[in-house]
């Protein structure tokens, strides 16, 4: 989330990104646009860019029961800081709740318990909190962000929001690596005559292996890094790389008195979120790193590429055939095997082989994994390594009266 105190670069898009390029792109989307505007409440469905992705976490909200099995609240002795939720009519709502003890907005967060995931293809169907106004100050989220038992932990972390916006008729992205300096490039996307408190809309992130992150808003992309502010260099050196939990949130950030009687009654809508993922390492060939028929739909990792070990395999030894350059290694998942990474012939892991001079490469082992996972091949380091081995230990929020 970001506060109102800290600086940070805004750029503005326009529907239509190359306005000569892409006419029948542009007409589309507005066509698109105006159909949903004038149909708010069209129940809006989504799905992944390729076949290759596979579910991996998911809710669809049906019944009338939050699943607290998936979900956790974030809680706060400030009581503003703690959602009121309900489930009904198929949809997730985060309600915000005048208190007028504290004479302040009820509003918060929600955050998957136990699901983390790095890389992959994360979507959501939701209606963000309106008014009469166009900018009302209470903010809708969908992000994606560190777990929250690292939060006040001397950690590098990554947030990355799909819309954050208290604009009913913009969509606003964001990058945030927030240690060991903030730095923030938000990117907004009008999307004029639409309001998007009036109905459904999808909101996607595919995040690739090799670092590349491709926003989307019904469908179209919007935003794509690394760019011209956020550059490959830039990128390669955030140094997280602790798996993501998903999160929505909702909170009135300014005079909370001003906008009153408009805010009554209103709440965030959550149709459904759908997270997926790729195969990576399935030893389906042999035990040899680099046989492609070993590997899932992206091939045989290289530079500036995380290698995934996030399937089941008959085969849990896997060789270097020859000096290998990977910027990173991700265990996760509970069905992979115990692996072991040997280096074949005295051949070595070149780590953190990036595209880039700088960066930053590692090992990950998600909290997800149940078996112990082993490196005997030499590493050699091609930039500064971090390791990471995340186990989860929920938070217990204070008791909030």
């Amino acid at each position: 989330m970001k506060r109102n105190d800290e600086p940070n670069e805004v750029r503005g898009r326009s529907v239509g990104r190359n306005r000569d390029a892409e006419p029948a792109r542009r007409t589309s989307l507005w066509a698109a646009a105006v159909v949903v505007w004038l149909l708010a409440d069209v129940h809006a469905e989504g799905s992944p860019p390729s076949a290759d992705y596979e579910l991996t976490f998911g809710d669809e909200f049906v019944g009338t029961v939050f699943d607290t099995n998936k979900w956790a609240v974030m809680g706060s002795p400030i009581r503003q800081w703690n959602p009121k939720i309900t489930v009904s009519d198929g949809k997730l709502n985060l309600n915000l709740v005048w208190l007028d003890d504290i004479n302040y907005w009820s509003s918060g967060q929600i955050y998957s318990r136990t699901f983390q995931q790095r890389f992959g293809y994360y979507e959501a169907s939701f209606q963000i909190i309106g008014d009469t106004d166009e900018d009302s100050d209470a903010f809708s989220g969908f992000s994606l962000g560190q777990p929250h038992d690292l939060y006040g932990q001397d950690v590098d972390r990554l947030e990355i929001n799909l819309q954050e916006t208290h604009n009913t008729y913009q969509v606003k992205t964001n990058l945030q690596d927030w240690a060991p300096e903030h730095k923030s490039v938000e990117e907004i996307y009008p999307v004029d005559r639409l309001d998007l408190s009036a109905g459904q809309h999808i909101y996607a992130l595919e995040w690739t292996t090799d670092n590349r992150l491709m926003f989307s808003f019904d469908g179209t992309v919007i935003r794509e890094l690394p760019d011209e502010k956020w550059t490959p260099e830039k990128l390669d050196k955030i140094g997280s790389l602790v798996p993501q939990e998903i999160l929505f949130s909702t909170w009135v950030q300014f005079d909370p008195n001003v906008y009153r009687s408009k805010l009554v009654g209103k709440r965030m809508e959550v149709d459904y979120v759908r997270v997926y993922d790729k195969p990576g390492w399935d030893g389906t060939s042999d035990d040899n790193w680099s046989n492609v028929a070993n590997w899932g739909p992206d091939g045989v990792p290289g530079p500036g590429v995380t290698a995934m070990f996030n399937r089941s395999s008959e085969e849990s030894t896997v060789t270097l055939s020859f000096d290998t350059e990977v910027r990173a290694i991700h265990f996760d998942t509970a069905d992979i095997p115990a692996f072991t990474i040997a280096g074949g012939a005295g051949h070595s892991l070149l780590l953190g082989a990036t595209t880039t001079e700088n960066g930053v490469g590692g090992i990950t082992i998600n909290n997800s994994v149940t078996q112990s996972q082993t490196i005997t091949a030499d590493i050699n380091a091609q930039q500064s390594l971090m390791s990471t081995a995340h186990t989860l230990i929920y938070p217990e929020w204070p008791a909030v009266p």
